[in-house]
This record gives structure tokens, C-alpha cells and sequence, in this order.
């Protein structure tokens, strides 16, 4: 079992991990949110711009907030059901051939274990490295 120290070290880690599935993925958004509002209204998705924006904002501002662990636990549930639901959208492997079908089930596969490490997230929480755990212990 590790002490505090390593504990608190591996659940940062965990939350640099996790953090940087977001915002690398709302940053390429945030580079061109165009395509990504057309990606979303080829998919069927209603109120597609709304969307777009919103999912390019919950990946960068959630994958910041996560990374510096702000309401981590509330903030893992919200990210397990942004992933269902993108996963279910944008991952469809079982609608493709070819490389398009290789590349879908990876990122459905991805999309499953983060999904995990958010679970484990919300049970440990995000350890005394962060801004929960600062808050916390100020609090007494």
C-alpha cells in the first residue's frame, strides 16, 4: 500500500492521464470547430452547433478542471456519460470496414477504459494534490 505522498503523486498522474484524452481532443476541436459541428450533423445530431461548442468547451475547460482536480467527483460522473454518449456517436466501429472500422473500435476501446479510470477517479477521488484536496484541508 502506498504512503500519502506516493498516493497523492499517482492519483495526479492518473488525472494527467485522463485529463490529456480531453484536452488534446478539444484542442484539435478548437483548431477547426467547424468540422467538428459538421462531423456531429453527419452523425444526425440535432442542434449540432450548439453541441459542437458545448463538447469542445466540457473537453478543454473538463480536461482542465480534472487536470488541477476541481470537483473531481462530480466532474468524473459528467465525464462518464460525455463519453457514453460520444462514444455512441462518433466510435460506431461496427458500421465500418477497413481502416475506418480499425480506427472507430480502437477509439470506442479507449473511450471504455476511460470511462474505468473515471470510475476509479470518482472512488479515490483526486487526492491531496489538488485543488479538492487543498480546499479540504484547509477546512480542517
Amino acid at each position: 500500500m502506498p504512503n500519502s505522498t506516493s498516493r497523492d503523486a499517482l492519483l495526479l498522474l492518473c488525472r494527467f492521464c485522463l485529463s490529456f484524452l480531453f484536452l488534446w481532443g478539444g484542442t484539435v476541436k478548437l483548431m477547426n470547430p467547424p468540422a467538428f459541428v459538421a462531423m456531429l450533423a453527419h452523425e444526425g445530431v440535432p442542434a449540432s452547433t450548439w453541441f459542437g461548442y458545448f463538447g469542445i468547451f466540457a473537453e478543454v475547460g473538463g480536461g482542465l478542471a480534472l487536470l488541477v482536480g476541481w470537483h473531481t467527483r462530480l466532474l468524473t460522473l459528467l465525464f462518464v456519460v460525455y463519453l457514453i454518449v460520444a462514444t455512441l456517436i462518433g466510435h460506431r466501429f461496427w458500421e465500418f470496414t477497413g481502416p475506418a472500422y480499425v480506427a472507430n473500435r480502437v477509439n470506442f476501446t479507449k473511450n471504455v477504459a476511460a470511462v474505468g479510470g473515471m470510475l476509479l477517479l470518482w472512488i479515490t477521488g483526486p487526492g491531496g494534490w489538488s485543488w479538492d484536496g487543498i480546499v479540504r484541508k484547509l477546512k480542517g
